[in-house]
């Protein structure tokens, strides 16, 4: 009973509110003020629950420590499915470029929301200092880490990824991955994450974690293997979508997202100029 709660709570709170931000990002009114507004408003009450976790008992404190890294997390997660907070650049990858450079105009589509992630990094740690609390910190760092490697994962070769959950505004950005082989980088960070994994549970079973620490060393050893099995849902041929199937777009906005798939592969060129224009219309409202 000891080890069920905890483990039992992350897998639950991991798979709603994975579908939760899915759900409000692919809805139409995913970009609406009211949305973000939420959102935002999440993210703050995650910040006051770092600080209020450590005025709280030993039994609750974990939860609410875990919960409020994870609420600036879906607030971060939001804005970037939702396309607010992604990168300069908003166009599929050309073809024949080198690996150096394909790996430069990737992060352009990224930059803004990995700066993001690394500040909420900062302010998270800085807040759990003040706290006298890692716990938080601990979280978001291990998600950050994991989302690293797994974008890391994508770029090098995944070829099970299932571009289903990704958003129309985002779709671009699967030009970007490699779908032919299995890269090094998954082989290297599964290979670690697995052995800290093994790790981490050994030191649980044979009570090698001090008792004020349990709860929550469960719980983020528990993060870390959903890290690893979202890592191999990459690159086998599993419908991980189907977890959040109540989460995805309806059948017509399906139809839509299929259709745009289908131009990207059947005429870059083309969509590459549409995005383009799209993307210059977004940032100066004059239509050319």
């Amino acid at each position: 009973m000891a080890y069920a709660v905890p483990i039992i709570f992350v897998v639950l709170i991991w798979w709603f509110l994975t579908g939760a931000i899915l759900w409000l990002a692919t809805r139409s009114g995913g970009r609406q003020p009211g949305s973000l507004a939420g959102m935002i408003g999440l993210g703050v009450l995650g910040f006051v629950g770092i600080y209020a976790s450590s005025f709280i008992g030993n039994g609750l404190s974990p939860y609410i420590a875990f919960l409020s890294a994870l609420a600036i997390w879906a607030m971060i997660e939001f804005t970037f499915l939702t396309g607010l907070l992604t990168g300069p650049r908003s166009v599929p990858c050309p073809e024949n470029i080198s690996e150096p450079e394909r790996f430069r105009l990737a992060f352009l589509t990224i930059s803004h929301h990995e700066f993001a992630l690394l500040a909420a990094l900062f302010a998270i740690g800085f807040v759990s200092l003040a706290a006298g609390q890692v716990m938080s910190f601990a979280t978001f760092a291990l998600l950050w880490l994991m989302r690293i490697s797994a974008k890391l994962t994508l770029f090098s070769g995944a070829p099970g990824f299932s571009v289903d959950m990704m958003p129309t505004r985002l779709v671009h950005m699967r030009s970007y991955f490699r779908h032919d082989r299995i890269g090094i980088v998954f082989w290297t960070s599964t290979f670690l994450s697995t052995f800290v994994f093994a790790c981490g549970t050994f030191l649980l079973v044979t009570g090698g974690i001090a008792p004020e620490f349990f709860v929550f060393a469960v719980m983020l050893n528990t993060l870390l293997g959903l890290g690893v099995l979202e890592h191999w849902f990459m690159v086998l041929p599993v419908p991980d979508s189907a977890l959040w199937r109540w989460a995805l777009p309806g059948p017509a906005a399906k139809s839509r997202d299929k259709d745009t798939k289908q131009q990207m592969r059947a005429e870059p060129d083309r969509f590459i100029a549409t995005r383009s224009e799209t993307a210059c219309q977004s940032r100066t409202g004059v239509t050319l």
